[in-house]
């Protein structure tokens, strides 16, 4: 959801995919981290306008954060099921 602070509207940007527990954002997308019904991880992209999300990284392991610079879009991903051992992810969307 989007709120307006001028007039304090609501409004959806992306209603497909799962919730997410992690947002970035830069000049034109909303990024987040959503749960497939497999229990493994996605990277989600939607443009700030709103409109249909795009997936740009599947079966990712869980996920501690999401970050974007001018860019490229970075989050951090568990590697298996051992505590521990994960990697900070890279990816420059299209």
């Amino acid at each position: 959801m989007r709120l307006r602070a001028s007039d304090g509207s609501t409004a959806a940007i992306a209603t497909a995919g799962s919730c997410g527990n992690s947002l970035a954002v830069d000049a034109t997308s909303l990024y987040w981290i959503a749960e497939t019904d497999s229990y493994t991880l996605k990277v989600m992209k939607v443009p700030l306008r709103g409109g249909d999300p795009t997936t740009i990284a599947e079966e990712q392991g869980g996920s501690g954060g999401i970050t974007v610079d001018d860019t490229s879009v970075y989050w951090t991903t568990s590697l298996g099921a051992k505590a521990g051992v994960g990697a900070v992810m890279k990816l420059t969307p299209k």
